[in-house]
């Protein structure tokens, strides 16, 4: 059988464009990233510091939400049910996330990146005796266990990926080190006697213990009661007592009832922390190592400027 020259070209083109199509769909492939889906911006932080461009990441509560009181929308059960690993905080904070996974994802793999600390305990309120969640506000916690929490998942998930993974933990690990040291310089400006931070809430526990600080708050967790008139009676108390030099409030919650408590005993509000949430996107403080440095910042200022 014989073939014209023009026959040859035609058939060789074909060719081409099927090995080409196959060598497409063979990259698409390669370059499928695993979906992982994280509850809040700080967690979602955390992974992407670690996961890098290996995965693509989407998140559930807004930036700026309480994770606490958040509630699921239809596009986050879908989000999760179709993820190939969802990563929590855990200690309680996302209580509503349990039920969702159990009624949309039963099988999800899920891992709640505080596993092995040792928390602290609520002692005031409503919840007593259930665990503080906010232990990422301690740094050397966020790198002695939830980025090896994160890590160790991420490897699981994705072995190929296991010295990727290992190198951008490794280098946020000696980062999380030097804001510890950092946070320990910056602290000694303020005298033993003025380490008293007062908040709305009492997110700061882990930090104070951390650093030498008592605390001070008008409600310990965010809940659906915050701010009664027992409360800011009972704080305004307590300001007056250890004779408080100043306040501050938080992004994620009213500033309304911390301005009451300033007014009533003429003390200034010293600035707005960071909590639940990091800034927006593009903003200075759009990161969990930025927003601990504003917090450390402005506290020295304010508690470090009194005489």
């Amino acid at each position: 059988m014989r073939f014209s020259f023009k026959t040859g070209m035609v058939i060789a083109v074909v060719c081409i464009v099927i090995i080409l199509g196959l060598l497409f769909v063979q990259e698409a492939r390669e370059d499928e990233q695993l979906k992982v889906v994280t509850t809040y911006s700080i967690i979602h932080d955390l992974v992407e510091n670690v996961a890098g461009d290996r995965v693509e990441l989407d998140t559930m509560v807004p930036i700026g939400e309480e994770p606490e009181e958040y509630e699921p929308l239809p596009e986050d059960m879908q989000n999760v049910s179709e993820a190939d690993l969802v990563f929590s905080n855990g200690l309680g904070i996302e209580h509503w996330l349990v039920s969702m996974i159990q009624n949309v994802a039963p099988d999800q793999n899920m891992v709640e990146v505080t596993e092995g600390i040792e928390p602290f305990y609520l002692y005031d309120g409503g919840l007593q005796g259930e665990p503080d969640p906010h232990a990422w506000l301690d740094p050397i916690l966020v790198r002695d266990y939830y980025i090896p929490n994160i890590l160790d998942a991420l490897i699981e998930l994705d072995p190929e990926g296991e010295e990727y993974y290992q190198q951008r933990a490794a280098e946020y690990q000696k980062e999380l080190g030097e804001l510890d040291q950092w946070i320990e310089e910056q602290v000694e400006q303020i005298s033993v006697e003025n380490r008293i931070l007062v908040t709305s809430e009492g997110a700061y526990r882990y930090f104070v213990e951390a650093y030498g600080f008592e605390e001070g708050f008008i409600w310990q967790i965010n809940a659906h009661e915050e701010g009664t008139p027992q409360q800011i009676a009972d704080l305004i108390d307590s300001i007056r007592e250890q004779e408080v030099k100043a306040v501050f409030v938080e992004t994620s919650v009213s500033h309304r009832p911390m301005e009451r408590v300033a007014e009533e005993v003429g003390v200034p509000i010293g600035g707005v922390l960071y909590s639940d949430s990091t800034d927006e996107p593009g903003s200075e403080n759009d990161n969990y190592l930025s927003m601990m440095e504003h917090n450390v910042v402005t506290i020295v200022e304010v508690l470090g400027g009194i005489e």
